[in-house]
């Protein structure tokens, strides 16, 4: 009979030295914390996937106020009826992008799957001579999320073997994971995740935008689902990424000493409790928000986080820095939000937008831009610290863990 091994706090949340000395001490002798710490300036084209997000656009309290500033002269309903123009005319450009984005993108998807990622020559089992391509992106997903663990088990099971053996000099890191695993970029690979997404939506959304036009924000704000990836304007984030799940899972473990907390992170999309799957259903946007919750079936749910939970370990390889010298300090700031929604780091996205959206001067609104996305990435970096020691049930901890926030403004100091 053998005896499981209980998962000590100290395992899965990191605690962070006191100093910044102590701290490159400890990034010297990890690999992951090494690879996370790096900031190189790299092209990010390898892991930044630009095409496949909204381009920026102004939101339309800046747009009236800018248009207010250059027309002194008019008043109430002329200047009202510019202002309308003028933010419709910003909208059709910015909804134009989008759909001509997501055109490219399927051309550049069926040149990965059909060519790039094609491999001729092979036989089958009745030995037909047959061409391997890309399979459809769960499965590819789930392969490489295999391939990540085995590679995982083989470096814990050989280090194991040789920890009495080999005496590390101070400074070497002991290494937990094969670099380079992947021939396909994490570009190409988010490229393969979103563009299927946003052609099933780009018919109806085409149309929308042409009979309603400056008016399609309204029926976006609606009804959210309709809307393609490269066509979300920011107003519509909250929409789509319901914060009230995130609120109630928070609420239910803010309380949470550390051994309980580390006992939730490590539940599965298996044997998570079911009104805890339904609530993180709903805060990663893996069910449709006009369908009640209560109507699918919970295997279904189960089966959608464990896809999730897939998809997090391959991209946080990526993010990491492990595939190329691009990481973390690399992403743009439209990639850098997208990861954290996926990963439940932001807490209330509709009380961030409206803040934002209320500043006007340019550079206030720099100044909050700058600190908010440099706190999203040290969270980020926390995230990619634990979660691989932890399962789908972390994900309903991030925003309880103690001392988190402290351990935030240490590390931006330390920037």
């Amino acid at each position: 009979m053998s005896v499981s091994k209980r998962v000590t706090n100290s395992e899965i949340f990191y605690k962070l030295p006191q100093t910044k000395v102590l701290f490159l001490r400890e990034i010297k002798q990890s690999q992951l914390l090494s690879a996370l710490w790096s900031r190189k300036a790299t092209p990010s084209d390898d892991i930044n996937c630009i095409s496949s997000l909204p381009v920026p656009v102004k939101g339309w309290k800046q747009t009236f106020h800018e248009i207010k500033l250059s027309n002194p002269e008019k008043s109430n309903p002329s200047l009202l009826f510019k202002q309308v123009v003028g933010y419709g005319r910003i909208m059709f450009k910015f909804y134009k992008t989008g759909i001509t984005n997501i055109w490219k993108n399927r051309q550049q998807m069926n040149q990965l799957r059909n060519h790039i990622f094609k491999i001729e020559g092979q036989l089958d089992n009745r030995g037909n001579d047959v061409a391997i391509k890309l399979p459809p992106f769960t499965k590819l997903t789930e392969l490489m999320s295999q391939k990540l663990f085995i590679d995982r088990i083989e470096f814990k099971s050989r280090n194991q073997k040789t920890a009495g053996d080999v005496k590390r000099s101070t400074g070497t890191a002991e290494q937990t994971t094969t670099p380079q695993l992947f021939n396909i970029s994490r570009s190409q690979y988010q490229l393969l995740k979103r563009t299927p997404h946003d052609l099933l939506r780009l018919p109806l959304f085409a149309i929308i935008a042409l009979i309603f036009e400056e008016f399609t924000p309204v029926i976006c704000y609606i009804f959210p689902q309709i809307t393609p990836r490269t066509c979300v304007i920011p107003s519509l984030l909250p929409k789509i990424w319901s914060s009230k799940p995130i609120q109630t899972l928070t609420n239910e473990t803010i309380n949470m000493n550390s051994t309980n907390l580390t006992d939730l992170s490590l539940k599965t999309a298996y044997n998570l409790q079911p009104h805890r799957v339904r609530l993180l259903s709903q805060s990663l946007g893996l069910v449709n928000k006009h369908v009640p919750i209560s109507l699918y079936p919970m295997i279904y749910l189960r089966n959608r986080l464990q896809e999730h939970y897939n998809y997090l370990n391959v991209d946080n390889y990526y993010l990491t820095g492990f595939n190329t010298q691009a990481n973390i300090w690399n992403l743009t700031n439209q990639e850098l939000l997208l990861a954290c929604l996926e990963r439940n780091l932001i807490f209330d996205i509709k009380k961030d937008i409206t803040e934002f959206s209320n500043l006007i001067d340019d550079n206030t609104r720099q100044t909050f831009e700058q600190r908010y996305f440099q706190e999203l990435r040290i969270k980020l970096l926390q995230f990619l610290i634990e979660f691989p020691g932890a399962n789908v049930g972390y994900l309903c901890i991030n925003h309880s863990i103690p001392n988190r926030n402290e351990q935030t403004e240490k590390i931006l100091e330390w920037l």
